[in-house]
């Protein structure tokens, strides 16, 4: 029950900013609410546990919270990557991917694909990493309120993914 109305609040929120946008139909038919998707991840690694009731409410009141402080810059994303941004970049990337390109290379091949100015670029990279910054909050947030098996059996105690960090000699 906990669950189906954690569902319900998350697509009760995800909903009201997509509808807020009808003038531009296209933009409201393929956004896809990454930040949202974000805290349904983590939620789903917490399906298999076995959480008490305090837990629960906690976790509800986390991802409430997450979610309104994610809708700002999820908005900017989805204004900025339209239908045919998107598009061009999937078809850049498919393309980079069969010449072989990778890391910078593809990445270069996939932006310059997007055809963003290099203000909207800045606005929607500024936007991202505010929704990583938030994911990763959130699933720190999460990994608070569990124990350490929880934590262990969820995936959560891994070393978030990323650059290594190097010896310096």
């Amino acid at each position: 029950f906990v669950r189906l109305a954690v569902v319900c609040v998350l697509a009760a929120l995800i909903a009201v900013p997509v509808l807020a946008q009808e003038k531009d139909k296209k933009a409201k038919k393929n956004a896809k609410g990454g930040a949202p998707a974000a805290i349904a991840a983590v939620e789903k690694k917490l399906e298999g546990l076995d959480l008490t009731a305090e837990q629960k409410t906690k976790i509800k009141d986390l991802a409430t919270e997450f979610t309104t402080k994610m809708a700002e810059p999820q908005k900017t994303v989805n204004s900025e990557m339209t239908a045919d941004v998107r598009k061009a970049k999937k078809d850049a990337s498919e393309k980079a991917k069969a010449e072989g390109k990778k890391g910078k290379e593809a990445k270069a091949a996939v932006d310059a694909a997007g055809n963003l100015s290099a203000d909207d670029k800045t606005k929607l990279e500024a936007a991202q990493k505010e929704l990583a910054t938030l994911a990763a909050g959130f699933q720190k947030a999460v990994g608070e309120v569990l124990t350490a098996e929880q934590k262990t059996k969820a995936g959560l105690d891994a070393p978030a993914k990323g650059k290594k960090k190097k010896d310096s000699k």
